[in-house]
């Protein structure tokens, strides 16, 4: 630990030096290298320091590579033109993903391959898919536009040592523009820096985690916010009471009086000191979690699926499951794909 401290000290400082321009990575990437192998000529031993500086220089150049937008393969937007139906039914999914470069503890380029094919058999009607910060070309590879015609845009940061906030969103209609909403969380913990230094287990701050909001237009009559969100992780009182009002704010705002789906990591388990504040949360804003709907057994979730109606169309839960993933994630850090059946009723 003191070895590769030392490294990612020297692979910052190289990094924070290099001006960002045109070919500014392969000059900073040269000088990373330079200060590793500065580092290993004054440490005790170098038996795998260069193997786990390779590693580190790796996942910051993952992590520091494309910055903006880029597209995610979705058809041109074409919003539905018919009145919807009295009665339908919507089938919901989320999934931490475990996106992270490979350094830092994430899946293969390989696995999120083997994930995208997975996503296209589940053919959700609506997807949130969180910590998808790296492997996005991977993870849309084996996606079909007749499954997934609605995409959103993959975000990837603007700022040297910037994740991006890793959340994609699908959806089995054309029914959303790729250019959704995104807000990132005003309040956060921990940086890159504090974890180089072993102060913080996460560097939430440089992986802009917020939420999205798409306008999901099922029908010319009938449009439902999708959200999906990816919370700070450690159930901090002074970090995530925050985020919860950030969400608060935008559902009675930006989606007043609109029917509202949302899905994400919430970071936030009903069987530890955070319950209260979650289920206030949830019933504050009128919203129903799916855990305690057909099977209740919520206690230690940290992904949640929520939902509420407005006076026009009543949301109501049908069934809700875990969904495999044959093990690609593993189940890390205790998140699974997660699916809920929806019905959509008129209100008359």
């Amino acid at each position: 630990m003191k070895h590769k401290k030392l490294i990612a000290f020297a692979i910052i400082a190289a990094l924070l030096t290099s001006p960002a321009h045109a070919g500014w990575w392969k000059k900073a990437k040269k000088k990373a290298k330079k200060a590793v192998k500065e580092v290993v000529q004054v440490v005790d031993t170098v038996s795998d320091t260069l193997s786990e500086g390779a590693l580190w220089i790796k996942g910051i150049e993952e992590t520091a590579g494309k910055t903006g937008y880029t597209k995610s393969g979705s058809l041109k937007y074409a919003p539905s033109q018919t009145p919807a139906a009295d009665y339908g039914t919507l089938v919901v999914g989320t999934y931490n993903m475990t996106g992270l470069p490979q350094a830092l503890g994430g899946i293969k380029p390989k696995e999120a391959k083997v994930i995208s094919k997975m996503l296209e058999s589940w053919n959700w009607d609506m997807g949130g898919i969180q910590e998808d910060w790296v492997v996005h070309e991977e993870l849309i590879s084996k996606l079909s536009t007749d499954t997934y015609p609605s995409r959103s845009r993959h975000y990837n940061g603007n700022r040297v040592l910037s994740f991006g906030d890793g959340l994609f969103s699908v959806a089995g209609f054309n029914s959303f523009d790729e250019k959704i909403h995104r807000e990132k969380f005003k309040k956060c913990r921990g940086t890159l820096m504090d974890y180089f230094k072993g102060k913080e287990k996460n560097p939430d701050c440089n992986s802009d985690k917020g939420f999205t909001v798409a306008k999901v237009r099922l029908a010319s009559d009938l449009t439902i916010h999708f959200y999906n969100l990816h919370m700070s992780t450690g159930a901090d009182e002074d970090v995530y009471q925050p985020q919860l009002q950030q969400l608060s704010d935008s559902l009675n705002s930006r989606s007043k009086d609109v029917p509202v789906i949302m899905v994400g990591d919430f970071n936030m388990k009903y069987d530890r000191k955070e319950s209260d504040d979650l289920q206030s949360f949830v019933q504050n804003n009128n919203l129903t979690d799916s855990c305690f709907g057909l099977q209740a057994d919520c206690g230690d979730r940290l992904d949640h699926m929520l939902f509420r109606g407005n006076d026009q169309w009543e949301l109501s839960l049908l069934s809700e499951s875990t969904v495999s993933d044959g093990g690609v994630s593993g189940g890390k850090g205790g998140h699974h794909p997660r699916q809920m059946t929806l019905s959509y009723q008129a209100i008359n």
